[in-house]
């Protein structure tokens, strides 16, 4: 019996019927099968995580923009530039579809009000809100003098600042 000796072991080798060596320098059509189907496994993997980045930096712009916003509007009431009462869903002067509302309510300690200002974007509420929460006192001419506690926080909890 006659048998074939490669010339490389890069190259497949086989006996034919007639006993002559052949040499095979291809691919089967189930190797290029299983290739293609391994190739777009990985693409589709990478298209759903690209996909999830973009979700992702949306969000992280959104709850940026809104949290300065929060803060300025906040910052506003403090210093006598917006009335400081209850409101609900005010639009926001020169930032298209960003909506705000404002509640002051009474704490348990005297001349102590607990101001919250909450911001979010009307088209995506979900992924843009921020609420700030700030202890005030209250003075004699009506103008609120912060105090002690101030606290950011995304309505999911994903987003979390302070100082107390």
């Amino acid at each position: 019996m006659r048998r074939c000796l490669p010339i490389s072991n890069l190259l497949p080798v086989r006996l034919t019927a007639r006993g002559v060596c052949q040499f095979r320098a291809g691919l089967s059509l189930l190797e290029v099968v299983l290739g293609t189907a391994l190739l777009a496994m990985a693409l589709a993997v990478l298209a759903q995580q690209s996909a999830v980045g973009v979700k992702a930096a949306v969000r992280c712009q959104l709850i940026s923009e809104a949290t300065v916003l929060c803060q300025t509007q906040l910052d506003r009431i403090l210093a006598g530039g917006l009335e400081r009462r209850t409101l609900r869903a005010i639009p926001i002067e020169g930032y298209e579809g960003w909506m705000w509302t404002a509640e002051e309510r009474a704490t348990a300690i005297p001349d102590l009000q607990r101001l919250t200002v909450e911001v979010y974007k009307s088209s995506q509420p979900v992924l843009s809100r921020c609420r700030l929460v700030r202890l005030v006192a209250s003075s004699p001419e009506g103008g609120p003098a912060p105090v002690a506690e101030s606290r950011v926080t995304s309505t999911d909890g994903m987003f979390q600042s302070g100082a107390r």
